[in-house]
């Protein structure tokens, strides 16, 4: 029986610390939750059809330099949830990998709430804007290498198959 009020508090101890979080993340605009620092490059928000998609550009850390001429990697957020899962939660994720092999890196993210009448259209449109930019970002490189995680993956393949012009490696 104490064994069991123990566990018992230390579970409600963890869904409350776990509430807060969330809290204290609401509070603060829902922000990516990546590991790295970013700048966004652009919200598809803004868009004529917005969604709730946006581009971002993973500025490298201290001591990682990234060669733009190198081929560029868009990596696609999951969609299963609000936060980069294995593709930028941690230095061993594949932002940090791709920056250490000096390549720029950018990510897909999307926010929580999607926009007012968005469609699977709109954001497969947003996506491939994306990868546009990125490839006017570094003209003398090779196609952009994209990574898709998850739901991510059939996004990924869904650019590939209407603009192979635009995609490199899937």
């Amino acid at each position: 029986a104490t064994d069991a009020a123990q566990r018992s508090i230390l579970f409600w101890d963890v869904l409350r610390q776990r509430g807060n979080n969330f809290l204290e993340h609401l509070r603060q605009g829902m922000p990516p939750v990546l590991h790295f620092e970013y700048e966004t490059i652009v919200d598809g928000r803004a868009f004529a059809r917005p969604v709730n998609y946006a581009l971002l550009r993973i500025v490298p850390p201290a001591g990682v330099t990234v060669d733009p001429k190198r081929r560029p990697y868009l990596i696609i957020d999951p969609r299963a949830g609000h936060g980069p899962g294995i593709g930028g939660f941690k230095d061993d994720s594949q932002v940090g990998v791709a920056l250490r092999a000096g390549h720029p890196v950018y990510f897909v993210i999307f926010y929580r709430d999607p926009e007012p009448g968005q469609t699977l259209l709109d954001v497969c449109d947003a996506e491939r804007r994306f990868v546009k930019e990125v490839r006017a970002r570094h003209p003398d490189s090779p196609k952009p290498a994209i990574v898709g995680n998850c739901q991510g993956g059939w996004a990924a393949m869904m650019l590939a198959a209407a603009d192979p012009a635009d995609t490199g490696p899937i």
